[in-house]
């Protein structure tokens, strides 16, 4: 059974906010030189990009990568090696999908649909399949010849409207995923999501957690409530296995603009020795130790791990 806990004294950490300059790049895409007085530096200009691309990490032992992925029909997998400022173009998902969800865990990056449509329209954006994997362990999956690694096929998460009766597909509900999360410890997925009939309901119904364990493929259900945060939750080091994570939290519903550390953690509990033939279900424990509010209030920060258990919270603002 899932245990939930919040302590009140808060969690001592140092934290730093950065404020974006008004002349940097708005964008991770841009192609706008800096100016002398600009305080940021353009690294690399990635070709391809789109709106609604996101951008994930990518870590094994053939080395570190930017990895940018979809945005359209006309954007697919972007790589980026920092080592070399090089990048490269990598295979397409079967299914375009804008702003997914990504997540990098032992090597691979998972792609997943944040809004899955069930019948599509005339873009055929976010339609299934939902749910895909690439991995960098075996070669760099670039494109073109080179490599040999695509985009793999996944389970999608069981709240994913993929069964559906006559009716329900007439009258689709509008799934979202609302906040994920990498378990490098247990080798897990965490992922909770929303569902909002299209004229019926007034609040979106909260539709659970569920884990992924990415050696298994098999998704479980861990928790009858959604992960108290909202977006991704952040590692704390770059293997994750101290289950330290950072993220917005959630009070009374509404995304507190300031910042939790979490910790983590999924068992696997053993099969009772009366119910041999029952499978052992996973028991999903999360703590929460809130950090000093910052000064400024902003809503969704970025959050981006230092090591040796510190973070800072970027502030993004529009140019003017």
């Amino acid at each position: 059974m899932a245990t939930t806990t919040r302590t009140p004294t808060p969690q001592q950490i140092r934290t730093a906010d950065r404020r974006r300059h008004p002349t940097s790049p708005s964008r991770f895409t841009s192609r706008r030189r800096p100016t002398p007085s600009s305080s940021s530096t353009l690294v690399a200009a990635l070709p391809n990009t789109a709106r609604g691309t996101s951008f994930v990490t990518a870590h094994s032992k053939h080395g570190s990568w930017i990895v940018g992925v979809a945005g359209g029909h006309r954007a697919g997998t972007i790589i980026f090696d920092p080592s070399t400022l090089e990048t490269y173009k990598g295979s397409l998902l079967q299914c375009p999908h804008i702003d997914p969800v990504l997540l990098s865990l032992a090597g691979e990056v998972y792609a997943l649909s944040r809004r899955p449509r069930v019948v599509p329209g005339s873009d055929e954006i976010d339609f299934e399949p939902w749910f895909h994997s690439l991995s960098f362990n075996r070669e760099i999956p670039i494109g073109g010849g080179v490599g040999h690694t695509y985009w793999c096929e996944l389970p999608p998460p069981p709240f994913f409207p993929s069964l559906l009766d006559p009716y329900e597909f007439r009258n689709p509900p509008e799934i979202s995923v609302t906040a994920y999360a990498a378990l490098a410890a247990s080798s897990h997925i965490l992922v909770c999501g929303v569902s909002a009939q299209q004229a019926q309901q007034e609040r979106p119904i909260v539709l659970g957690t569920y884990a992924f364990h990415v050696v298994t493929k098999t998704w479980e259900k861990v928790h009858a409530e959604n992960l108290p945060f909202v977006g991704q939750a952040e590692p704390l080091d770059d293997i994750g296995g101290n289950n330290l994570f950072v993220a917005c939290p959630v009070n009374n519903g509404a995304m507190a603009a300031s910042a939790s550390l979490f910790h983590i953690s999924i068992k696997q509990a053993s099969s009772s020795c009366t119910s041999m033939m029952s499978a052992a279900h996973p028991s999903l424990s999360i703590q929460e130790f809130p950090v000093a509010a910052s000064e400024i209030k902003v809503p969704k920060p970025l959050f981006c791990p230092l090591g040796n258990g510190t973070f800072c919270s970027i502030t993004l603002r529009a140019s003017r």
